[in-house]
């Protein structure tokens, strides 16, 4: 059944009596419950497949929104928020639009093991035209709102990471268009990943956050920025115990839980590693969840 409080959101929404898409995140508490599983395919027979229960916002990657279309409306009807995520700074050699990008605007592999995914000069106009209709297929789709990765290469090492020699205004500039872009046609929300330099520039506009591994390296405190502005910081960490042996060591628990390491509001969850963005999930001071999903 869906929540009430997201259901009302839903109707205001539509009713037109919002003037600012980051009204979906209206009633939500600080520290609300999160997933994300991005590199899997959920199960979605049912309301009843999606973990946790008791969460209010769920990110999924866009292309499985696309090729399994009961997902968004399976993930609503558990009453939650969908995020949608997309490659907004590279391109992937899966990506179902990738012939379209114009060859020039294409750079560097990400390298390692990224080599099938390339940088893209985001300055380019074909290239935001088509993060255009990203966002608007994301739209289409169900999503609630995109979380736009890979948009901080110009802090990559002293080299130039992508080939176009783009910088750290070039990427705040290319995120405020997709945002207004987002808000303007479609309602949507849209986050920023990581990047923590950014965020003075970029709270104004953007709707939320998504943060990988803030406590392991220190830049936590620099997205307080976003809870002092109402708006949701989503935080992941990857304790090492967890991919190494399973579970989670005390010794892990104390790092990523507890003290102060200036996260205070953030919505945390624990996952194993950036490359297994899975089903498995853990809440800190709660045993671990799984969810299922599809192996395609």
């Amino acid at each position: 059944m869906v929540n009430s409080k997201i259901l009302s959101v839903y109707v205001a929404l539509a009713a037109g009596s919002f003037s600012n898409a980051a009204n979906i995140f209206d009633g939500l508490e600080r520290g609300t419950k999160w997933n994300i599983c991005i590199h899997k395919p959920i199960k979605h027979d049912t309301a009843d497949d999606i973990v946790p229960k008791d969460g209010f916002v769920y990110d999924i990657d866009m292309e499985h929104a696309r090729d399994f279309p009961g997902t968004i409306p399976a993930i609503k009807d558990s009453g939650k928020i969908v995020l949608c995520y997309f490659n907004a700074g590279a391109l992937q050699d899966w990506d179902a639009d990738k012939d379209a990008f114009p060859k020039a605007a294409i750079g560097k592999t990400l390298g390692g093991d990224y080599e099938d995914e390339w940088y893209l000069d985001i300055r380019n106009q074909d290239v935001i035209e088509l993060m255009y209709k990203r966002i608007e297929e994301a739209a289409v789709l169900g999503c609630d709102g995109v979380d736009p990765d890979n948009v901080d290469a110009w802090a990559q090492g002293d080299e130039d990471a992508t080939g176009f020699g783009l910088t750290q205004q070039d990427y705040t500039d290319y995120l405020i268009k997709l945002a207004k872009f987002a808000h303007d046609s479609g309602a949507l929300v849209v986050g920023q990943k990581n990047a923590p330099a950014m965020a003075p520039a970029l709270v104004e506009t953007l709707d939320f956050a998504v943060l990988e591994s803030c406590r392991e390296w220190d830049f936590c405190q620099d997205f307080q920025v976003y809870v002092e502005a109402d708006k949701p910081v989503f935080q992941i960490e990857y304790p090492a115990s967890i991919l190494e042996q399973g579970e989670l060591s005390s010794e892990d628990y104390r790092k990523h839980c507890q003290g102060d390491a200036g996260d205070a509001g953030f919505s945390k969850v624990l996952k194993g590693a950036s490359a297994q963005l899975d089903g498995w999930t853990q809440y800190c001071g709660e045993e671990p969840s799984e969810q299922a999903v599809i192996d395609w």
